[in-house]
């Protein structure tokens, strides 16, 4: 039986085979580590949209929802219906679509429940990527927990200088 994940796998592989052929960062990888994958940071940026979308809905629950409060959603599957939106939005953009007056098969009504807040925080916060990185980091402390207490303390520091 072929699965979500399988789909991925076959997905992200056309990905880094993509990349190789354009991006150094890929080929380096391949050529130093050829027996090693290329790491998850690497590969979404030679991933589409779109399948950066199936990425996050195959992420577990606790870490999806560390990137839909990164965000500004309470919950991740709201946040995960908002990209499968913004993913028909952009298609229709690439695509020299009519936007004005449109309407789109996927739609989301967003309840004061939903957010965290203002959900553009982060566009107009000019430290953003420092917040990515904390939440990339943050994701890679489940699997290694031994430095949890050396990013609390920075992601402390990050909250102070606010």
């Amino acid at each position: 039986m072929y699965t979500k994940f399988d789909a991925w796998t076959t997905t992200w592989k056309a990905a880094i085979k993509s990349g190789a052929e354009d991006e150094d960062f890929i080929k380096h990888h391949l050529l130093k580590y050829p027996n090693q994958e290329v790491r998850i940071w690497a590969v979404t940026e030679v991933l589409s949209f779109g399948n950066l979308r199936y990425l996050f809905e195959l992420m577990q629950t606790p870490d999806a929802r560390d990137v839909a409060r990164m965000f500004g959603f309470a919950h991740p599957s709201r946040f995960g219906a908002m990209l499968r939106m913004m993913v028909d939005f952009r298609n229709a953009c690439a695509h020299g679509s009519r936007l004005f007056n449109r309407a789109f098969k996927r739609q989301i009504a967003l309840g004061k429940h939903d957010t965290n807040g203002d959900l553009l925080t982060h566009v107009v916060d000019t430290r953003f990527h420092e917040h990515a990185q904390t939440t990339s980091t943050a994701l890679h402390l489940r699997r290694h927990p031994g430095i949890h207490a050396q990013v609390t303390q920075q992601r402390l520091q990050l909250a102070s200088d606010v």
